[in-house]
């Protein structure tokens, strides 16, 4: 758990070898500047690299946008052949990502995006965590206040990838 967690804090390290004027973008990318994007785990995995305590993170930095069908970045692994530090920060990142508001849009609804990952279990992202998430996300939302704001992270105080890395691991084992 722990060492999920701290890929969880360093998974997009390599972010800060990008241009802000790529990552910062008010608007759709082009592909030119999408590729460029796709630079940012190979950056974070040369970065990481160098800190030799650090090794263990390697596997979510480098291969946290690949996905279960082999249509990822930044070497198109598939199924198993992910490690499953990155099949988890996936889903973690990809739930961060959809529910945090972005200069390009606003913070997507905790439905939508528990719905977005749910009908990408087994192509996007592995099912099993997949499974996880989905009894991560109904308990969470248990959890919190009938007057809590839509428009606010449903995760505690802290990185979301953070508490849903320790949380899929807790359930997953």
């Amino acid at each position: 758990c722990q060492e999920n967690y701290l890929a969880g804090i360093l998974h997009d390290i390599g972010k800060i070898g990008i241009p802000d004027s790529v990552l910062l973008k008010n608007g759709p990318l082009t592909d030119e500047e999408f590729s460029i994007i796709q630079q940012h785990p190979e950056i974070g995995h040369r970065i990481v690299e160098q800190l030799g305590h650090l090794q263990f993170v390697l596997p979510g930095v480098l291969y946290h946008h690949e996905r279960w069908d082999g249509k990822g970045y930044p070497h198109q692994l598939a199924g198993q052949s992910i490690p499953l530090m990155a099949r988890i920060m996936a889903v973690a990142d990809a739930f961060d990502a959809m529910t945090s508001s972005r200069p390009y849009r606003s913070a997507m609804p905790v439905e939508k995006a528990s719905s977005i990952i749910i009908n990408g279990a087994a192509q996007q992202w592995d099912a099993d965590i997949v499974d996880c998430f989905k009894i991560w996300v109904t308990q969470r939302l248990q959890e919190i206040p009938s007057d809590h704001p839509q428009n606010q992270s449903i995760i505690a105080e802290g990185s979301p990838v953070e508490h849903i890395v320790q949380a899929v691991m807790a359930l997953c084992h």
